[in-house]
């Protein structure tokens, strides 16, 4: 790791109850958390729609204070409304999309540089932006870890007798809510 440049690494995020406006995660990274207070999302997000300093706006105002270089990517994670409306505030601005869901991708730039983590998203996505820069990033998760101890779901373990061939989800749904 002799030689190599760390790039800064500042996160925006929507702050949850109980957590700071700000972390230092170490010396190349920090989370910058947006609040938003209950009287304001009713009254502009909710109300009147007429949102005066919207969550777009807000994470360039934190971004003002970065060391932003050439090298500095705005990366949106799975949401097409933030993408277009950073992308409309900041036209410039280098942008990647992170998408983990398959929305039309409306208003996205034709070439826009999107991660996703399955072929099947890439796909989704070519569909639609042929010229689009498309890499898949997997999750990584172990599907073992997760599916070793893991045990059928028996008929029985929903109260649901074996003769009986079919049942419905919403049927199925209430017994577990039980």
């Amino acid at each position: 790791m002799h030689g190599e440049q760390k790039l800064p690494n500042r996160i925006a995020c929507i702050k949850n109850e109980g957590y700071s406006d700000f972390l230092k995660v170490n010396d190349h990274c920090s989370v910058h958390r947006i609040g938003f207070s209950r009287l304001y999302k009713r009254l502009f997000q909710k109300w009147t729609r007429l949102d005066p300093l919207p969550y777009s706006q807000r994470i360039l105002n934190i971004a003002k204070d970065f060391n932003v270089t050439d090298d500095s990517v705005i990366i949106v994670h799975n949401s097409i409304k933030l993408y277009r409306q950073i992308r409309k505030r900041a036209p410039k601005a280098k942008m990647v999309m992170h998408m983990h869901n398959a929305f039309e991708p409306d208003g996205l730039d034709q070439n826009v540089k999107t991660i996703v983590p399955s072929v099947f998203l890439k796909k989704h996505y070519q569909a639609y932006l042929p010229d689009a820069d498309i890499a898949i990033v997997p999750n990584g998760i172990d599907l073992e870890a997760y599916q070793k101890n893991a045990v059928p779901l028996q008929k029985s373990d929903l109260g649901i007798t074996p003769e009986k061939k079919r049942f419905s989800l919403q049927a199925v749904y209430h017994r577990i809510r039980e």
